[in-house]
């Protein structure tokens, strides 16, 4: 099977590992993949009938910071890198948060005043 790895960052072949394993609360099905590239392991879940093409991949992909971050004050750089962490788990209103508080600090930084 086809996949984008989340550990080689590479589209790979991956074998399957031992079998499908059923989810008892919400029906669906797991199952374990080894990358033939980097020999990640990677869990799909999925629900039946089989369909790994739009199957959930675990770990999931991790977004790679577009900026510099070695330039960035470490109390920015946290907060942005957990943004984006939280922006790739599918936890989209703390990325808002983290980006928020990242502006803010970075309002803060620059002597913006507290009214406005």
């Amino acid at each position: 099977m086809l996949f984008d790895c989340p550990h080689c960052k590479a589209k790979c072949q991956f074998d399957s590992l031992d079998g499908q394993r059923r989810c008892r609360a919400d029906e669906s099905h797991q199952q374990g993949w080894l990358c033939l590239n980097c020999n990640g392991i990677i869990i799909t879940k999925f629900t039946v009938p089989q369909n790994l093409n739009t199957a959930l991949i675990f770990p999931l992909i991790k977004i790679n910071p577009k900026i510099d971050i070695k330039k960035l004050d470490d109390k920015f750089k946290n907060d942005y890198l957990e943004a984006l962490e939280d922006y790739s788990n599918g936890c989209y209103v703390s990325c808002v948060i983290m980006c928020r508080r990242v502006i803010q600090q970075s309002c803060i930084d620059k002597g913006a005043k507290k009214k406005k």
